[in-house]
């Protein structure tokens, strides 16, 4: 049996320790507990600091009738400027003045518009009409840049600007400027539908049409001086002008692709019922194969083996870059090429979603 002295200094040791133990644990919560308030103080502090940061570094939101005023002083009028000044706070738009001044931010901005229209319609109508009038506002600020540029001499034109011929009997043919010398326009000799020769008296009066690349247009009063053939090319030369007449703007702007299409034969038939007649359009079922090689909301230029006649009827099927669409054209022009012929056509029967799609494809939305 143990002593009661030893009993007594063991339970003194083991109470010691166990109160040691308790002291250092409260020790080490306590630094803890100093240390987790410490980071969430630090914390607090940063994200203050950040959050004012960020406050001062964000410009207010102009006001509506502000954007308003900033695009009627850059041209635009009341409905557009309107329209803008409305895309302009939902896209918390802040360089509203920069972006109107320079054409390729305001195109930018208003393809983010384009692309607002489609995420945030209600209605696919309600987006058609609202890209409609973006377009629109998009055709009418590229006239108002292109308005004051202008030629002064057909020294000025390019090479290989298509060209249309137009004689004092008001017949019109298409044809592509060649070279461009001091001594004269040599352009491609034209060819009827049949790939002949058209025959031009020596020197012939000529009206010359053309547009540049900034889709301004233009006409010059010239004469055929003369007629160059042989093996390798047939061309006709123009004699040199320094007076060129602006033409009004080309109402579309036009975009250059290589783009597969169907072609339907297409004629026109009147049905009677009683007092009143409909005229209803009728295609050929089989699809003759042609390329378009540039393309506009106004119409289409392409290339077909097909033999047309201006003013002939076709259906046409193609996509524009979002699915296979149908259109009515009528053709205008006709030029004959190597491998077949290039036809120049306006659109006489299309829908607005179609006529959408080909804008964004032009103005490169998709």
């Amino acid at each position: 049996m143990m002593p009661l002295f030893q009993i007594t200094y063991f339970w003194k040791d083991t109470a010691e320790s166990s109160s040691d133990v308790r002291l250092l644990l409260i020790v080490i919560l306590v630094l803890f507990a100093v240390i987790l308030v410490y980071a969430l103080i630090s914390y607090l502090i940063k994200k203050s600091k950040e959050s004012n940061t960020s406050k001062s570094l964000t410009p207010k939101q102009v006001s509506q009738r502000s954007l308003q005023r900033s695009a009627q002083s850059s041209g635009f009028s009341g409905i557009e400027s309107e329209f803008l000044a409305f895309y302009a706070q939902k896209l918390a738009v802040y360089n509203y003045r920069d972006i109107l001044k320079d054409k390729n931010k305001f195109d930018r901005f208003l393809r983010d518009i384009y692309h607002y229209i489609e995420k945030n319609s209600k209605t696919e109508q309600e987006a058609e009409e609202l890209k409609k009038k973006l377009f629109m506002i998009r055709e009418a600020h590229s006239f108002r840049l292109h308005a004051s540029k202008t030629l002064r001499s057909t020294h000025e034109i390019p090479k290989l600007t298509p060209l249309s011929l137009v004689t004092n009997r008001d017949a019109h043919y298409a044809t592509i400027l060649l070279a461009n010398e001091s001594d004269g326009l040599y352009v491609e000799y034209p060819r009827d539908a049949f790939g002949d020769f058209i025959k031009f008296p020596s020197g012939t009066k000529l009206t010359v049409y053309f547009y540049t690349g900034n889709h301004a247009g233009f006409q010059f009063k010239t004469k055929i001086t003369d007629k160059i053939k042989s093996k390798a090319t047939a061309m006709l030369k123009l004699k040199h002008t320094h007076t060129i007449t602006a033409l009004p703007y080309r109402k579309h702007d036009r975009k250059t692709v290589r783009m597969e299409c169907s072609l339907y034969r297409t004629v026109v038939k009147t049905i009677s019922s009683g007092n009143s007649t409909k005229k209803i359009l009728q295609s050929d079922t089989t699809p003759l194969p042609g390329i378009l090689t540039d393309i506009s909301a106004g119409g289409v230029s392409f290339h077909s083996t097909l033999s047309m006649m201006p003013g002939d009827i076709i259906k046409i099927e193609f996509n524009p870059g979002m699915g296979r669409r149908l259109a009515y054209i009528s053709i205008v022009r006709v030029n004959r090429i190597k491998n077949g012929f290039l036809y120049h056509a306006k659109f006489i029967k299309i829908d607005p979603k179609t006529t959408n799609e080909i804008y964004a494809l032009v103005y490169g939305y998709l």
